[in-house]
């Protein structure tokens, strides 16, 4: 039983180039928003769409500093 998104939507945000990689990075440690920004050719707005839609299909959590 799963209990998250539907897997197509899943693949679906998996399809852009930019939100796999960013799943990557994101695998390897947490990382604050500007450090995505400078990781990749897109402005702050889309980094954070970007980070939206895989939050909305369960692929990442949020995690605020302490």
């Amino acid at each position: 039983y799963r209990s998250g998104p539907p897997i197509g939507d899943t693949l679906v945000a998996l399809a852009d180039p930019t939100r796999r990689a960013m799943v990557e990075l994101l695998a390897e440690r947490p990382r604050r928003v500007g450090e995505l920004v400078d990781a990749f050719p897109v402005s702050q707005p889309a980094i954070s769409r970007h980070l939206r839609v895989l939050r909305r299909h369960g692929l990442i959590d949020e995690q605020v500093p302490a």
